[in-house]
């Protein structure tokens, strides 16, 4: 890049000689501290504001933000929000406006609510409606682990746009814990009552925890391409929120079909779930979740 002749003792004195304008030495940004530069032979000299302005910036001068570990899914969300201030500030193009957060959760919500309906026809809901009334503490936890499903999905959708606070993360957390409270209790009841518990086989507590699986991980996954659409600061935060409303929704249709009441295997099952779940959501859904931005257009350089 040319060195181009420092103006900036010309431009102080234009602003001595307008008239109603007071002397200024426009070497000084606006903090009174010289603007630091090196020429050509790196020599530091100073540069006035109208130096800065007057020059053009060559593309390798424009940061980029590919491959920037920053940036990726583990970075910091200062630097993930300059970087984006950064991006929308280069002539973005025009984009469709999006749907609130709450209207966004509202949709994944309802297809888990379709998803149900649909799986309650092969349900004997009687049977589920017997054990709710039976056991108090089932009936809670089911309640309690639909509550978290909800407040799980809105707090994912929140966390996506790039403005809201990560305590949204906290939401479903008092739900949660009265479904964890809710199934230890339930459990407690059985293991007090030997007689009418029920010891399931290794066959079938990994086959139920096919079925968790099998149902909450397409939930994660299509949260996940429902996340993507926005730019989230707290790309692991919201996956692992995302994760924890696809488990809660997961184990919810799971009780349609639970084979057996709450005992010891049960608690591990959904353990295993939980941890499984959010731990792929994390892993897979964070980095999907983490939008490469775009690389500052090449300026054509001035003649």
């Amino acid at each position: 890049m040319p060195h181009l002749p420092d103006i900036s003792a010309r431009s102080d004195d234009t602003d001595r000689d307008a008239p109603g304008r007071p002397g200024r030495d426009t070497r000084h940004g606006l903090s009174g501290q010289p603007h630091a530069g090196r020429d050509e032979a790196g020599d530091s000299h100073d540069l006035g504001a109208r130096d800065l302005a007057s020059r053009d910036l060559s593309p390798h001068d424009l940061p980029s933000y590919d491959d920037d570990p920053d940036l990726t899914a583990g970075g910091s969300a200062a630097a993930r929000l300059e970087a984006l201030i950064g991006d929308l500030a280069d002539e973005p193009p025009p984009v469709e406006r999006m749907s609130t957060p709450a209207l966004r959760a509202t949709s994944w919500l309802a297809i888990v609510g379709a998803l149900t309906i649909t799986l309650a026809v092969f349900a004997d809901l009687e049977e589920l409606f017997g054990r709710m009334v039976d056991m108090p503490e089932f009936a809670l936890a089911l309640a309690a682990s639909v509550v978290t499903m909800g407040l799980a999905a809105l707090a994912a959708f929140e966390l996506s746009v790039p403005d809201r606070s990560p305590t949204w993360a906290l939401v479903p957390l008092p739900s949660a814990a009265i479904w964890i409270g809710a199934s230890i209790a339930g459990f407690v009841r059985v293991w007090m009552a030997p007689d009418d518990a029920y010891d399931p086989t290794l066959s079938e507590v990994r086959d139920c925890l096919v079925l968790i699986l099998a149902l909450a991980l397409p939930l994660s996954a299509l949260m996940v391409f429902m996340l993507r659409r926005a730019y989230s600061l707290w790309p692991r935060l919201a996956a692992a929120t995302a994760g924890l409303a696809a488990v809660s929704a997961g184990l919810t249709l799971f009780n349609l079909f639970r084979p057996w009441d709450a005992a010891a295997a049960d608690l591990f099952v959904n353990f295993i779930a939980v941890a499984a779940v959010i731990g792929c959501s994390v892993a897979f859904g964070a980095p999907a979740l983490t939008r490469t931005l775009r690389r500052p257009a090449k300026k054509s350089p001035r003649t």
